[in-house]
C-alpha cells in the first residue's frame, strides 16, 4: 500500500491542534477494507453468493447455508504500508511492516438426513458460526522535513494566544492548557505595556528546519456469530449479528530548530508532541438470502443495519522548548530557562452512525 501526503505550513499547525471528531473520523470507522481469510482477500470480497466459507458472515450470513461440514478456521497476514510525504519541496518516504491474524472462527454444521442419505427437499441443512475479521489496518508511518523561511510554529501560537483577549496571567490550565504552556515555555512572549504578544524568535527573518512524525497504529475488527439454513439446495436465509470495535492512536513529533543569526541569543529548539486515542464499539444486524435456480447459477442479497459506534477519544500534549545562553525576554529581561511540561488526559465522548450496507451477489 501507497499513500502520499501532501502538506502545508500552516495545514500542518492546526493538525498538530485540533483534537476534536470531525467527518475523517467518520469516514475512517465506517470504510471497511477487503478482509477476512485467505480465500476472501484472494477473491476481493465477492463471496457474497458463492458462501460455504467463514468469513461470508460479514458479507451475507446465508452463504453458512451452503456448508457441509464443519470447520475451524484461522489466517495470517502481513501487512506493509509505505507513506511519502512531501513538506516545503522535500520528500521522505517511510514504511511499516507489521503481522496479524485477519481472521479466525469456526461453524458447526448439522445435516438433516433421511436413512444415510441428506435430506434434498425442506429444511437440508443448519450452520452455527462466530468469527472476527479484521476489516481495517491503520499501522503506518509518516516522516517529513524542511527548511521552513516563511514561518516559525511559534508565530501561530503568538496569534493563538493574541486571539484569546486574555491577560497571560489569567491562562486556565484547563481550559486554555495549549495558550498556558505557549506562554510558559517562553515561545510567546508579552508586552505588557503595549499589550502585544510577540514571537519568542526576535530575528524579523524566518530561518528554521521543521522535522515531524505521525505514527499511527490500531484497527477496526469485526466480531460476528450468525446462523445459516438451507432448504431444498435452492434457497439459503442468513441472520447475524456483528460487534465492530475500534483501536486507533496516532502519535505526533514535531520538532523545530531554529538556523537564525547567532548573534541574537532567542529560542534555539522546541518539541511539540500530540498523542489521540479512539477506542469504542458498536453492533449491528446482517441478513441476507441466496437463491439458486439452477445448479451454476446463485443470486445473493444481504443487508447490514447502521452501527452506532460509542467512541471516547484520549488525548494529550506536550512542549518543550529550549534557549540560547543568556537568552532573556526582550519586555521583561528575566533569563529565559528551558522547559518541559504537558497536558493528559484530555477525554471526550461522542457517536458515529456507520452507514447501511445492500449487497448484490
Amino acid at each position: 500500500m501507497k499513500k502520499r501526503l501532501l502538506t502545508t505550513t500552516m495545514g500542518l499547525f492546526l493538525c498538530l491542534i485540533v483534537n476534536a471528531q470531525n467527518d475523517v473520523d467518520a469516514i475512517r470507522y465506517s470504510f471497511k477494507e477487503v478482509g477476512g481469510n485467505a480465500r476472501t482477500q484472494a477473491m476481493g470480497g465477492a463471496i457474497g453468493a458463492l458462501g460455504s466459507d467463514i468469513s461470508v458472515m460479514g458479507i451475507n450470513p446465508a452463504g453458512l447455508g451452503l456448508s457441509r461440514k464443519s470447520e475451524f478456521s484461522m489466517s495470517i497476514g502481513f501487512n506493509n504500508t509505505k507513506t511519502q510525504a512531501e513538506y516545503i519541496n522535500d520528500i521522505n518516504s517511510e514504511q511499516k511492516f507489521n503481522f496479524n491474524i485477519p481472521s479466525i472462527g469456526f461453524k458447526l454444521t448439522s445435516i438433516n438426513m433421511d436413512g444415510r442419505k441428506p435430506v434434498t427437499n425442506g429444511w437440508s441443512s443448519f450452520t452455527f458460526a462466530m468469527n472476527m475479521n479484521r476489516t481495517n489496518n491503520f499501522n503506518s508511518n509518516t516522516y517529513y522535513e524542511g527548511t521552513n523561511k516563511e514561518n516559525s510554529i511559534t508565530d501561530f501560537f503568538t496569534g493563538r494566544n493574541a486571539a484569546s483577549g486574555t491577560h497571560p496571567f489569567d491562562y486556565n490550565r484547563e481550559t486554555e492548557p495549549l495558550r498556558y504552556l505557549a506562554y510558559n515555555s517562553y515561545l510567546v512572549d508579552y508586552d505588557e505595556t503595549n499589550d502585544v504578544f510577540t514571537s519568542s524568535i526576535l530575528s524579523e527573518d524566518r530561518n528554521v528546519k521543521q522535522i515531524g512524525s505521525v505514527n499511527r497504529r490500531g484497527n477496526t475488527n469485526e466480531y460476528n456469530m450468525a446462523f445459516g439454513a438451507n432448504h431444498s439446495n435452492k434457497i439459503y436465509l442468513g441472520l447475524g449479528v456483528n460487534v465492530q470495535s475500534v483501536n486507533h492512536k496516532t502519535e505526533n513529533i514535531f520538532t523545530e530548530i531554529n538556523n537564525g543569526a547567532d548573534s541574537i541569543l532567542d529560542m534555539a529548539s522546541l518539541e511539540y508532541t500530540n498523542n489521540i486515542k479512539t477506542s469504542g464499539v458498536g453492533a449491528g444486524l446482517n441478513l441476507g438470502i441466496i437463491f439458486r435456480p439452477v445448479n451454476f447459477v446463485r443470486l445473493g442479497i444481504s443487508y447490514q443495519s447502521p452501527k452506532v459506534l460509542h467512541l471516547k477519544d484520549q488525548f494529550d500534549f506536550g512542549l518543550k522548548s529550549e534557549f540560547d545562553l543568556n537568552a532573556v525576554d526582550p519586555y521583561t529581561n528575566v533569563a529565559k530557562e528551558n522547559y518541559s511540561d504537558s497536558e493528559k488526559d484530555f477525554e471526550y465522548t461522542y457517536k458515529v452512525i456507520t452507514p447501511s450496507r445492500v449487497t448484490g451477489s
